[in-house]
């Protein structure tokens, strides 16, 4: 296959690197990832400023472990899968995006927030197939959740539908601490957010509350009880129970 392998953390992050080594053992690998940290871009693309790209030697990142071609973009998450479909790569279409690895979790409304998931998102929106991987405590050790995407890749790929992306958190790196694997859907991921003054303004800090004991089968309650989650998301929702709350009314002109 030929895959392009993007991420939210930049085109140095060890989750990428090692993601690709393994991948292009078998596969034809591209790598187009923000030229830094992107975390929490969410789904935004740049339209108001020239982008800018710049070759990168994977040899020399990886000790010689990985010759492939990379390119770090100096935009968000969604700017490199959509530069690489629409520009870079145009006439020479990708079988696949994967997004990540990323160091932390990316369930439930995560997903609205995360470079991560939204870079693999913006693949399927541009008609390749999209999955985003995401991971916690890998101590720079990402070879669990590597093998784990690899050997179940067949089974993920074959049955994504059209116009949906694989939502794919794994809870541990550690292979000895997962209890298995669930498909669920995506929850509300709650945090305990709040704002720190420093010289310089306001900074976010919070952590995700314990929902291991919800009432609801979703991804959050999944990670929190130590189960690997996969969820398919649409691109595109769908919604159409919620037009009937409004069926009746009398519109005003």
């Amino acid at each position: 296959m030929k895959i392009l392998l993007t991420n939210d953390d930049g085109y140095k992050a060890q989750g990428l690197l090692q993601l690709a080594i393994e991948l292009a053992k078998h596969h034809e690998v591209h790598i187009v990832a923000p030229d830094s940290e992107r975390s929490g871009a969410g789904h935004s693309v740049t339209f108001w400023r020239a982008l800018n790209y710049k070759e990168i030697d994977t040899k020399t990142l990886t000790d010689g472990k990985l010759d492939v071609p990379c390119y770090a973009l100096d935009g968000t998450p969604c700017d490199c899968t959509k530069f690489a479909i629409e520009h870079l790569y145009l006439g020479a279409p990708f079988d696949l995006v994967v997004s990540g690895i990323n160091t932390c979790l990316n369930v439930g409304t995560d997903a609205i927030y995360s470079g991560t998931f939204n870079a693999a998102q913006e693949g399927t929106i541009l008609g390749v197939k999209g999955v985003s991987l995401s991971t916690v405590d890998t101590d720079g050790d990402y070879s669990f959740p590597i093998r784990f995407f690899i050997e179940n890749m067949d089974d993920i790929l074959s049955r994504i539908r059209p116009m949906v992306t694989i939502n794919v958190n794994i809870p541990s790196s550690k292979e000895e601490e997962i209890k298995g694997v669930r498909v669920v859907k995506g929850g509300h991921r709650t945090y305990n957010d709040h704002y720190v003054k420093k010289d310089d303004g306001f900074y976010t800090k919070g952590a995700p509350y314990d929902q291991s004991n919800s009432p609801y089968d979703d991804d959050c309650k999944a990670v929190d009880c130590g189960y690997i989650a996969i969820t398919p998301i649409r691109a595109i929702p769908r919604d159409e129970d919620l037009l009937d709350d409004y069926i009746d009314v009398e519109w005003a002109l």
